[in-house]
């Protein structure tokens, strides 16, 4: 027989096959292993969009790795387009280095939308709920906010890149910083009186 997790897999993939306007993944923890999901929708005409967040993706996949949890996720992306290239999947980060606006995990199909009470690579291996929103109106308007607001979310590359040039700043400030520096001692000796 199948395994609960193989079990809530289904349930999850017979949910997103309803979908006939509207896919989305929301989850303030959603990394490469949930791109699981993507997999399961069979319309491949129906864009899959994914709302993830900075303060889990920013952070190192394990101590020692310079590998983070968005660059994983996007190498997981990049080869899904191979797999898809006539499927629509997109990645938006929501802003917020240390706290994510996001808490709980949300799928939203068309008008619907469904509060999943663990994380989706956790969904089936503890006892959790799924349950459909009774008003999901505000919910989903607040997810079509996040997704299309720059203010709030960003495109994963984009997010990526930022973090690169950021990172090679640092170095290069750090770098500047100690060419320069017997030049400052210098001139601290000459023209500054103590």
């Amino acid at each position: 027989g199948k395994t609960d997790k193989e079990k809530a897999q289904n349930v999850i993939g017979e949910i997103i096959n309803r979908a006939k306007e509207r896919c989305m993944f929301l989850d303030p923890y959603f990394g490469a292993g949930d791109l699981l999901y993507a997999y399961i929708l069979k319309n491949t005409s129906l864009p899959i969009q994914i709302i993830s967040s900075s303060a889990f993706l920013k952070d190192k996949i394990s101590g020692d790795s310079r590998i983070t949890h968005a660059d994983r996720l996007y190498a997981g992306l990049t080869e899904f387009q191979k797999k898809f290239p006539y499927q629509k999947i997109e990645c938006r980060v929501l802003k917020g280095r240390d706290k994510s606006p996001l808490h709980d995990r949300y799928i939203v199909i068309d008008n619907s939308a469904y509060l999943l009470g663990s994380s989706f690579n956790e969904f089936g291996s503890r006892a959790t709920t799924l349950t459909k929103a009774p008003a999901p109106e505000l919910l989903i308007q607040k997810a079509i906010d996040w997704w299309s607001n720059d203010d709030e979310s960003i495109p994963l590359e984009e997010y990526i890149n930022s973090k690169k040039v950021n990172d090679e700043s640092k170095n290069s400030v750090g770098i500047g910083a100690k060419i320069f520096q017997p030049f400052i001692d210098i001139y601290k000796r000459l023209f500054i009186k103590k």
